[in-house]
């Protein structure tokens, strides 16, 4: 088994909180998907005894009504919905 590298790096205050800032040479070895997009990327931080585990989250995947309907055999009953689309507006929505 190879010499693991360590890495410092400083725990700064972020407004009511503090944080550590990831070097991103680091985050684009260790957590590839956290560079690939521009929204926030989230981690699980798991107390181990010794310290505190970064875990990435990987993003679930939108499923389609197709997929999510895949495995369904029953029949398709839309009598509810016909009801509520005949229900005239009672608020403010736009139709």
């Amino acid at each position: 088994m190879g010499q693991q590298l360590t890495y410092r790096t400083t725990i700064s205050q972020i407004g009511n909180s503090q944080g550590v800032r990831i070097p991103k040479y680091l985050l684009e070895r260790e957590l590839t998907f956290a560079t690939e997009s521009d929204e926030r990327t989230q981690v699980e931080l798991v107390p181990t005894g010794h310290g505190i585990l970064i875990k990435p989250v990987k993003p679930k995947k939108t499923l389609t009504l197709e997929e999510l309907f895949s495995d369904w055999s029953g029949p398709y009953e839309a009598d509810e919905l016909r009801e509520w689309e005949q229900m005239p507006p009672v608020g403010r929505e736009l139709l």
